[in-house]
Formats: structure tokens, sequence, C-alpha cells
């Protein structure tokens, strides 16, 4: 089984999670395998022109024990351990805030509501008093498995009730 991961170069503008298995059922004579060979590629790293040694490098074992009617985890043992070791370090966030996690800020309007850099430091300058309300702002594409790569976005968080009159910078956005 070889993971793509979340690879675009496979399906570009399609948002999809490549993989591809290969599988047969043992002969009779054969013996049942206890490992199975697993390659877990990085998406910013695929070689389509190269993709036949890309597997055989990134090839590893994984005990065929793990491959349940669960959830899989296709990542090589290091990987693996360092979950293990996080999951023993702790409870999970939902336990720690015994909360349901959400998806997020939803705008309905993200051409008024995200801002680049450079026009986040008009509002600033022109309304000094506006800068609390500007919140640095990652959409799910910034974000990697073990890392964010910020864009430089800014999202404008006010709460309900906020007097917009006092913030002219943001109000004339």
């Amino acid at each position: 089984m070889t993971d793509f991961g979340h690879a675009k170069g496979f399906f570009p503008g399609v948002d999809a999670f490549p993989s591809v298995v290969c599988a047969r059922r043992p002969l009779a004579t054969e013996d049942v395998p206890e490992m199975a060979r697993i390659a877990a590629i990085p998406r910013d790293l695929v070689q389509p022109e190269a993709l036949a040694v890309q597997v055989v490098q990134a090839s590893f074992p994984l005990p065929r024990a793990v491959l349940t009617r669960g959830a899989w985890v296709l990542e090589p043992p290091a990987v693996r351990d360092l979950m293990a070791k996080l999951r023993r370090a702790g409870p999970p966030l939902r336990e720690y805030a015994n909360a349901e996690p959400l998806y997020g800020v939803k705008t309905g309007f993200n051409e008024a509501f995200v801002v680049t850099q450079a026009q986040r430091d008009a509002l600033v300058r022109d309304d000094a008093g506006c800068a609390p309300f500007l919140k640095p702002f990652l959409r799910g594409r910034d974000i990697d498995r073990w890392a964010a790569d910020w864009d430089g976005l800014w999202l404008i968080f006010t709460r309900r009730g906020t007097d917009i009159e006092k913030l002219p910078s943001i109000k004339a956005h």
C-alpha cells in the first residue's frame, strides 16, 4: 500500500487523498505474511516521474494485525511511536477541554473578513484601535501534519455586540 497523503500533483484542482493498495490472497501452500509493506510519501515530496523509486525508498514493514476494520495508521514506526507517546502523555484535547472540536470560524464572506498583511497594516495605520480585532488566520490548506505554514492572512474578528462605529477603518473596509 502506498499513501500519498494530500498530494495535489496527481489530480490538480481536486481535493483528494490518493492511495494505492496492492493485495492478493495467499496461495494455499503459502503462510499468511505477518507484515505488510507500506509506503507513506509526504504530499510535498511526491515526484510522479520517480514514483517507483520513491515507493521502494519510502516503504517500511507494518504488522498486518494493525490493519483492522477500524481506522488505519499508515505511518513509519517512529511516527507511530511518537503518536503513542503523545496519547500516553495526557488526555486528548476533546477530553481536556470537555468539548467537541469545531470546524473553525465561518465568515460567509471571506472577501470582507479575511485580509492580507498589507491590508491589515493599512487598517491599523488608519486606526490603531482595530488591532485587537485582527487575528492571524490559518486555512485548512495552510496546516500540514506537524506544522502550519502561515500565508500572512488576517481575520477581522469581532464578537456580537461590538460597536463597529468605534472601529472606523474596519467599518470602511
